[in-house]
């Protein structure tokens, strides 16, 4: 009795570590404009949600209890992969500043991370260097937003090992998704062939007419 108390005692607390480190929401009605900044024009309106500090499908940092999965767009309707026209938009329009809410060490920024990855809550890597902040110690790596002010960006990424070994993406790279809506161009009326002939013809009529009354 009391192994089998012991058994359930261990399933019961390897659940709650799980539950506990996983941070990715699924939930796309969570996802609002408090996570993306938007572009439009006259033709579409395009938001950009910064997803991820990194650009391989998994990532394992030594200082995390899990390896860090990273989701396709699809994961929520409407979100795809942005193309490289897409990225020239965003990097012609936007700077760290249209992402940035505060300042110093203090500053946070706009992002969408929980919504595509399992252990990455941000941005901004936050290294624990004394197993769960025991002694309440920790490094920030500041690094990818350099990344961001480099240029550093992607979007598409292909499935890597962990450590982001045997992959085409780059590891180090920023990684956004876009979420784009059309607009209708209203359409502009032309007159049909039949009103263009109706119209000609009451012309050389009033012409005639013209001509006779002389």
């Amino acid at each position: 009795m009391i192994k089998f108390a012991a058994k359930v005692f261990l399933g019961i607390s390897l659940l709650f570590s799980i539950i506990t480190h996983a941070s990715l929401i699924t939930d796309t009605s969570l996802l609002t404009s408090d996570h993306y900044v938007t572009y439009s024009d006259e033709n579409v309106s395009i938001d950009f949600a910064w997803v991820s500090p990194i650009n391989v499908e998994f990532w394992g940092d030594p200082t995390l209890e899990s390896t860090n999965q990273l989701f396709t767009p699809s994961l929520h309707d409407g979100w795809q992969f942005a193309s490289d026209f897409d990225l020239n938009i965003l990097t012609t329009n936007f700077t760290l500043a249209d992402f940035t809410i505060g300042e110093g060490d203090e500053r946070t920024f706009i992002h969408a991370v929980q919504f595509w990855n399992t252990v990455f809550d941000d941005v901004v890597l936050k290294l624990d260097t004394d197993n769960n902040l025991e002694n309440g110690y920790e490094i920030i790596d500041w690094s990818n937003v350099k990344n961001f002010q480099d240029g550093l960006i992607s979007s598409e990424w292909a499935s890597s090992g962990v450590n982001g070994k045997n992959s085409s993406g780059t590891s180090y790279y920023e990684t956004f998704y876009v979420r784009k809506t059309y607009f209708q161009q209203s359409a502009v009326s032309v007159p049909e062939p039949t009103t263009l002939m109706i119209f000609a013809l009451a012309l050389i009529a009033l012409s005639l007419r013209s001509r006779l009354v002389k």
